[in-house]
């Protein structure tokens, strides 16, 4: 990655990366609507646990906010500061 991340972190993008693939591929799959853990989608959701192996729909959420919330402080700790006055 040009020097710019490191291993771990570029293993993490990578990872991320794939779990928000595989949620969107998947939900496509499945539902011309958007599949929430409100909803009641019971085969949707095990559907998305198996492609993203989690145990639930639960854990696939909390793990989504956790990938997806270290993912950005990467990309962030990565990027040069924004200069308020040019930006």
């Amino acid at each position: 990655a040009c020097g710019w991340l490191d291993a771990e972190t570029a293993s993490h993008l990578a990872a991320t990366y794939a779990l928000c693939w595989s949620l969107q591929i998947g939900s496509r799959l499945i539902s011309e609507t958007t599949v929430t853990p409100e909803g009641d989608h019971s085969a949707a959701s095990d559907f998305l646990c198996r492609i993203t192996k989690t145990d639930s729909i639960e854990a696939l959420r909390n793990r989504l906010e956790a990938d997806t919330r270290r993912a950005a402080d990467m990309i962030n700790a990565a990027l040069p500061a924004v200069n308020e006055e040019s930006a």
